[in-house]
């Protein structure tokens, strides 16, 4: 199997030394520059000072052992750009085939231009695509290194309280839903050794750090029975679900973080585990860290995670000084895009995985969240680009342009996203001649069943053409 991550270019195949990039190329030139940096992070976890570390989280979709060359390798600084007239001709057609509203936005990678907008300013529910804003905020403002701690600190009369940092990966004993996360077991052992033989008499678990509603605005109940999320709480093992080998989309815990600590505790051999606060200026008896949160929002994208990523919109809120609530996280997310000079015009968010149906972003809105990944101000968002699903080998795209649209396959990378009559993509591709696109495609209202097939078709003739 390949080690290298599907769009990042290895040393071999970045561009000739000795070119001197033109003042044309600012959008694309850092992420080559990082990509041979970041395509070893899903091998090779962040080292952060002398903070212990839990692992590194691997994935399969990450690494097919067929995973088309990288994308961004091929490109050519020197290919010629579509033209508004060329673009228009190639994508009216198969955008006007869609049955239902549709925005679209096209930027040239190169320039950053825009080159093509059909109701590109028009605020549509964005669904899972709005998980894009969510990975910038999270790199940008809680930094690709940050481990998000689980603590124990003692009590009295033996008590000890594991206090949540807002790691939802945990596993009871290393193993489960996210491959080599931070184990409970090892929490409990280094808990064992600070106490020195001092029998541990009860646990109680510390969920305050998360505040507000436990699900977003417009996402009922029945999304945690189906498995599409859980109850946001700062401490769950596997995102909540019920069964550590399960499905990303399985039924999740009533209460996560409470059966989180009852896992913990069966470590230390106690049974009587109760909700609480931790006390002022505990001693720290144990902490485990998650993977990086550059892994993690990986993940997140690749795999279109809902927990995962409103857990991550929650670490931003943190970092910005908000309450670790939706809300915080949003006004978190929505400052700090802001700073990147994103435009927000017509936004509305609810939460950072785009599940809710009240949410509202434009195409406009989600090819700049992609386009300022590229800017080479902004190094430190180049990660975004290893997270973005490959078409046709991995994450939510991995079975899609195989039988239709194949153009696309290897060439598309996008973020997916699927709610109730709504589908979008939000991404990047070249061209035929190699000039990098950044676009953003959102419909709404959809009639036509087969909708994602209708999406993918616009984005390959994008990949097919040289459109001038």
């Amino acid at each position: 199997m390949s080690n290298s991550v599907p769009g990042a270019p290895t040393q071999a195949s970045q561009a000739p030394s000795g070119k001197v990039a033109k003042p044309a190329m600012r959008w694309i030139v850092p992420v080559i520059a990082v990509f041979a940096v970041v395509a070893t992070a899903a091998a090779m976890p962040f080292v952060i000072d002398d903070t212990p570390q839990s692992g590194a989280m691997l994935w399969p979709e990450m690494m097919p052992p067929d995973a088309p060359e990288a994308l961004l390798s091929q490109m050519d600084p020197d290919a010629p750009a579509p033209t508004p007239n060329g673009l228009k001709a190639a994508l009216d057609g198969p955008i006007d085939d869609i049955d239902g509203d549709v925005g679209m936005t096209v930027y040239d990678g190169l320039s950053g231009e825009t080159i093509y907008e059909s109701h590109g300013s028009e605020a549509m529910i964005p669904a899972s695509s709005l998980k894009v804003a969510t990975g910038v905020a999270a790199l940008r403002e809680v930094g690709a290194t940050h481990r998000i701690p689980t603590r124990v600190v003692q009590g009295d009369n033996g008590q000890v309280t594991i206090v949540g940092g807002g790691d939802v990966t945990l596993s009871a004993d290393g193993t489960g839903y996210y491959k080599n996360a931070a184990s409970l077991a090892d929490l409990a052992e280094q808990v064992k050794k600070s106490l020195d033989g001092e029998q541990v008499t009860s646990v109680t678990v510390d969920t305050s750090l998360f505040d507000g509603d436990k699900l977003a605005p417009g996402v009922p109940k029945s999304d945690v029975a189906e498995g599409y999320t859980s109850y946001m709480e700062p401490l769950m093992m596997h995102g909540g679900r019920l069964k550590p080998d399960a499905v990303q989309y399985s039924a999740r815990e009533e209460k996560p973080a409470l059966e989180a600590a009852k896992a913990f505790a069966h470590h230390l051999g106690v049974d009587d585990v109760s909700e609480g606060t931790a006390p002022e200026d505990a001693e720290t008896l144990g902490t485990v860290y998650s993977p990086p949160i550059q892994q993690l929002v990986e993940h997140a994208l690749l795999t279109s995670d809902n927990t995962l990523t409103d857990s991550l919109s929650r670490q931003v809120a943190i970092a910005a000084g908000e309450p670790a609530s939706f809300e915080g996280g949003v006004k978190a997310t929505q400052a700090t895009l802001k700073e990147l000079g994103v435009s927000l015009d017509g936004a509305v968010m609810n939460d950072g995985s785009g599940l809710s149906p009240d949410d509202r972003l434009s195409s406009a809105t989600l090819a700049d969240l992609i386009k300022v990944s590229m800017d080479e101000k902004n190094a430190d968002l180049s990660s975004l680009f290893t997270a973005l699903p490959v078409a046709g080998f991995t994450g939510s795209l991995h079975d899609r342009y195989i039988a239709d649209n194949d153009a696309g396959a290897g060439k598309v990378h996008a973020k997916t996203g699927t709610l109730s009559k709504v589908s979008s993509l939000t991404g990047y591709t070249l061209t035929q001649d190699g000039r990098v696109l950044v676009f953003a495609l959102i419909a709404n209202k959809v009639k036509d069943g087969d909708i994602e097939t209708d999406l993918d078709a616009v984005a390959a003739t994008l990949a097919q053409c040289g459109c001038r």
